[in-house]
């Protein structure tokens, strides 16, 4: 069974708390993990479409 990480921000963040999730995503999806979060916006939205880019299913 693969790690499954939940990623939780708030909607409202910087510009580098953004690219920062992003990356957390990319990275954590990139080895395998389940990411699992709101993905509303902010930190949330930006972890999930990290992982998606890396699990490269969506665009």
């Amino acid at each position: 069974m693969a790690v499954q990480v939940a990623v939780c921000g708030p909607a409202e963040c910087t510009g580098r708390d953004r690219n920062r999730a992003h990356e957390t995503g990319r990275l954590l999806a990139g080895r395998g993990a389940v990411v699992t979060c709101g993905g509303h916006g902010g930190v949330m939205a930006a972890a999930a479409a990290g992982a998606v880019r890396a699990t490269g299913l969506w665009g």
